[in-house]
């Protein structure tokens, strides 16, 4: 009777002598060795597009007067709804008033240039007044959508252009050239470190159900690189007119860096709840423009009304 040769199978996970079918060695090193090379070919994208766009935030921050610093932020505050209501659209349908909400966020960004808070606030109203005509008096009839589709034209509008407008706010401080510079190390910072650390070393999920891939060591790492970023930043702001002392500052780091995480974990959970990997394809290997700034979605509101409440 001739020999019975078993047919091959494909590995299971957790085994160490499991042969891919058709050839030798060891399935858990391939794929980790697959994984370390796609890895890295995407810190490398990450690189090559994202230092030259480092550089050029860095310069308009060193050198670009307050009202070019908020019509870019307008920009980025419209560009960034755009990609929200995008994503919004593969989730409940494409009944969301595009035009209005649009223009929306371009009087708060508008706003914020020429009147700074009082103007953000009264275009905020504008744009409420918009969302809420065009979603009920002139979009779907079927009740409970309308209100479904009104609570995500609203969530937007706060979610993206009211909140990163708030950097127009700070850039129009009497110190705004220093703390952009402060919140835009420490986040910057903060996601760098975040990343590398949870792409190599992480193992604990933090939030599983919102983020698959955010670790509990990659937000340690973030907090750890908030602070490298706060003594970085001690010369640039210690003669600056808001009197931070160094122990204040090494806490505000520590408070926008968790901040700035959070605000990582609600896109992802937006990300999540309308299946989309990306919010975009605005820069190569960082995702759409939602992606880059999703840190400081939260971050810019609380720096700025930290400062109102305590030092302003």
């Amino acid at each position: 009777m001739a020999e019975h040769k078993p047919e091959p199978r494909w590995p299971s996970f957790g085994r160490t002598d499991d042969p891919v079918p058709g050839e030798g060695g060891n399935y858990r090193f391939l794929a980790a060795l697959e994984q370390s090379q796609g890895w890295q070919r995407n810190l490398r994208q990450r690189l090559l597009a994202g230092v030259p766009a480092l550089a050029l935030v860095l310069l308009i921050i060193a050198f670009a007067p307050p009202f070019v610093v908020g019509l870019l932020v307008l920009a980025a505050g419209m560009y960034g709804l755009h990609e929200y209501l995008t994503l919004v659209e593969v989730g409940i349908g494409p009944a969301l008033p595009y035009a209005p909400l649009m223009t929306g966020a371009g009087l708060m960004g508008l706003g914020a240039v020429w009147r700074g808070q009082q103007g953000l606030l009264a275009m905020l109203f504008v744009a409420t007044l918009l969302a809420i005509f065009f979603v009920w008096f002139r979009g779907p009839k079927e009740t409970p959508r309308e209100l479904q589709h009104a609570g995500a034209a609203l969530l937007g509008l706060i979610l993206v252009p009211w909140f990163i407008n708030h950097l127009t706010l700070l850039a129009r401080l009497p110190d705004g050239r220093g703390v952009l510079g402060f919140l835009f190390l420490v986040v910057t910072l903060n996601d760098s470190a975040a990343y590398l650390v949870g792409s190599l070393f992480g193992k604990r999920l933090l939030l599983p159900e919102v983020s698959p891939k955010k670790t509990v060591e990659g937000a340690m790492a973030g907090i750890g690189g908030g602070l490298v970023a706060a003594i970085v930043s001690w010369t640039w702001l210690g003669g600056s007119g808001l009197n931070f002392g160094f122990l204040e500052l090494l806490v505000l780091a520590v408070m926008l860096a968790a901040v700035a995480q959070m605000g990582d974990l609600l896109e992802s959970k937006l990300k999540r709840l309308t299946r989309a990997e990306d919010s975009g394809s605005f820069l190569p290997g960082h995702g759409g423009l939602l992606d880059r700034m999703d840190s400081y979605l939260l971050a810019a509101p609380f720096f700025y009304y930290f400062l109102w409440l305590f030092y302003l």
